[in-house]
């Protein structure tokens, strides 16, 4: 089949799009919770944020906890591996998509890039010290009662305020 031939059967086409976004919902909906943990800092029980939530703070979107606390969002470099690792298995997107959203904010004045620490136990002292903070570490033992993995059911309400 041609390029041009592709450009002209619509039902090919639309075939194309259903078949890859398909392909990429079924993608975005496997996270596997034993690999990134997400840090919440404050009482025992964490809120559940689902995909969507945990997209909306880190780019921004989402600004304060229910209960009307600022979120402070901490993140670790760019080109780390977990940051890598967070971004595709749990956000569902590239580090450069949220570098490009958070350079938004600050360009436009309506927002602020997160926290930037340098490794991972940075970003757990960080979060554990920091009221409203959230951010992010390779899973350790579930026995931590200030780390809970990733909760992905997006039906549950969570614990951000939209």
């Amino acid at each position: 089949m041609t390029a041009v031939a592709f450009g002209r059967n619509r039902r090919v086409r639309l075939a194309w799009i259903l078949c890859v976004g398909f392909l990429g919902c079924c993608w975005l909906s496997v996270v596997r919770a034993g690999d990134i943990e997400i840090l919440v800092a404050g009482e025992r029980q964490q809120p559940d944020l689902d995909r969507r939530q945990l997209l909306s703070v880190y780019i921004g979107r989402l600004t304060t906890w229910r209960d009307g606390r600022p979120i402070r969002v901490f993140v670790l470099p760019d080109d780390d591996p977990v940051h890598e690792q967070f971004c595709h298995q749990v956000l569902g997107t590239y580090p450069y998509v949220l570098r490009s959203a958070w350079d938004k904010l600050v360009y436009t004045g309506t927002g602020f890039a997160p926290t930037v620490v340098r490794d991972v136990q940075e970003m757990r002292r960080r979060v554990e010290s920091t009221p409203g903070a959230i951010g992010y570490a390779p899973a350790l033992a579930p026995d931590d009662l200030h780390q809970r993995p990733l909760n992905d059911q997006s039906s549950q309400p969570g614990g951000v305020h939209q």
